[in-house]
């Protein structure tokens, strides 16, 4: 209805302009003297009448009430978005930066987490190769403090004290103990002697051994066996020992398991010297070299 109403009122102004633009129309006297047309072009110049200018009216358009509310409502709905678009163009803006910011923290913190890493990955490997060197050393002590040993304990030799025979037999003792304190399995051993006037150069084992024990030896037990040799006719070998012209060797070995299943070995080797030597029997000493353990 108010559309209506502007379009009525701006027609009405135009009709009235146009109106007034107009000439005034002469006279119907004039009108009647006034010669006719061919006369009037041959007679008098013919003169073109120029309309009066005019002044056009002002128009404005007067809005009602309920459309200025609305406009006013439309250009704050409007600017109102156009607020908006900006807040979320520089929230948008921010978030992006702090995208960008926390990206650039993330790949930061990134590197010292990869280094970090690194850096644990090879003090986890020293601290493991240590903790290896550790648990080898103290096994291997507990190996060494746990394991069977046997050692000889006691050598000596014995012969009948009565000069007027002329072969006496001399009997060789051996014992050995298990020092360990765990028991030793499979234990071996042989053993043998013979007179030299100078230390040989190599003492052999011999062809024919008899062993000296088969079995098991507990911690701490003892063991002995012996050996007999025939002593030489005529002066004896006795009397030779004492002069000190020849010496009695005895050598031999000893192997056995211990607990953890490794396969050990006590070599020996002993002579008995001139001052060891009396009537009954002698003692013996262990010599310079010959003498070993596993």
């Amino acid at each position: 209805m108010t559309a209506k109403r502007s379009i009525a009122i701006a027609a009405s102004v135009l009709i009235c302009g146009y109106a007034q633009s107009q000439p005034e129309p002469k006279d119907k006297g004039a009108a009647g003297n006034a010669p006719p047309i061919e006369g009037q072009a041959t007679g008098q110049p013919k003169h073109q009448q120029r309309p009066t200018d005019a002044f056009p009216l002002p128009v404005r358009v007067i809005e009602s009430p309920g459309d200025a509310a609305h406009s006013k409502a439309r250009e704050a709905k409007a600017d109102k978005h156009d607020a908006e678009d900006l807040d979320a163009q520089v929230r948008t803006a921010e978030a992006a930066e702090k995208q960008a910011l926390l990206g650039f923290a993330a790949a930061f913190f990134s590197f010292l987490s990869t280094c970090l890493l690194v850096w644990t990955v090879r003090e986890s490997r020293r601290s493991a190769k240590a903790a290896m060197r550790s648990v080898v050393i103290a096994e291997d002590a507990a190996k060494k403090q746990l394991r069977a040993y046997v050692n000889l304990f006691e050598v000596s030799a014995k012969w009948d004290a009565d000069e007027n025979l002329a072969a006496r037999p001399v009997q060789i003792t051996i014992g050995t103990r298990n020092s360990g304190q765990t028991p030793a399995h499979n234990v071996r051993s042989w053993v043998t002697a013979d007179c030299f006037a100078s230390p040989p150069d190599h003492f052999a084992r011999p062809e024919f051994v008899t062993p000296g024990s088969l079995g098991v030896q507990g911690a701490g037990q003892k063991n002995h066996f012996t050996i007999d040799r025939k002593a030489l006719l005529g002066e004896g070998e006795m009397s030779i020992w004492a002069r000190g012209e020849e010496e009695l060797y005895v050598w031999g070995e000893i192997t056995y398991l211990d607990a953890f299943e490794v396969e050990r070995k006590t070599s020996f080797r002993l002579f008995m010297p001139q001052h060891g030597v009396g009537a009954d029997g002698g003692k013996f000493t262990s010599c310079s070299e010959g003498n070993e353990a596993t």
